[in-house]
């Protein structure tokens, strides 16, 4: 992708701080309406990739007893309970900051 002629690092930063500066200077209002709205687009796009994907998925196989695999589930246990601590922890860091 072209930087437009720009020096390395330009156009990361700039975005950066245009976030920064938005958020800055709107009121909660607003942030929570763009907010809204980021996840109104996340959700529909989130959608429209299940709706592509779902004319090729082999719904058989995820049902199919040979693919399942009880044994690994142990595995899976860090992962859940980290997700689990994430989404514990920042809000709360959050709600301690404000």
């Amino acid at each position: 992708m072209s930087n437009l002629g720009l020096p390395a690092g330009v156009p990361q930063v700039s975005f950066a701080a245009l976030c920064a500066v938005g958020l800055y200077s709107a009121t909660p209002a607003m942030v929570e309406k763009a907010n809204n709205l980021f996840v109104l687009i996340l959700a529909t796009a989130f959608m429209g990739i299940i709706a592509l994907g779902a004319g090729s998925a082999d719904f058989g196989a995820l049902i199919d007893m040979s693919n399942q695999h009880p044994q690994k589930v142990a595995d899976a246990f860090p992962i859940i309970f980290l997700s689990l601590v994430y989404h514990n922890v920042v809000p709360t860091v959050v709600n301690q900051l404000e």
